[in-house]
């Protein structure tokens, strides 16, 4: 959601306006500005999941959601290609969290 406000309101690390995103990785989740995750970015803010999470099915499109610069809808949302899978490997619990074209969550499977 934080970065999905940022989109709506405007503001940007690099001080101009734009897209906000999350990339997805196995074993993290990268924070970016722009429309394009770029690895090279010094504004990227990554997360790393804790050592018995780990995301294992990345249905989206290039392994992000891009918040779309002021009215927050994803952006290139494509049906089907709109989801994340997060496995607890202790237990092999798998979560699969869906969303819609305005970035809610629509299920939790």
């Amino acid at each position: 959601k934080q970065q999905q406000i940022k989109a709506m309101t405007g503001k940007s690390t690099a001080g101009v306006s734009g897209d906000f995103g999350i990339y997805f990785e196995t074993d993290r989740y990268i924070l970016f500005d722009g429309s394009v995750y770029s690895a090279s970015s010094p504004n990227n803010y990554i997360v790393y999941l804790e050592d018995n999470v780990r995301f294992t099915n990345i249905s989206l499109p290039t392994s992000a959601i891009v918040f779309s610069q002021t009215n927050g809808e994803v952006a290139g949302f494509v049906v089907g290609s709109n989801s994340i899978t997060i496995r607890n490997m202790l237990d092999l619990i798998d979560k699969t969290i869906s969303i819609n074209r305005y970035g809610v969550i629509t299920g939790v499977n």
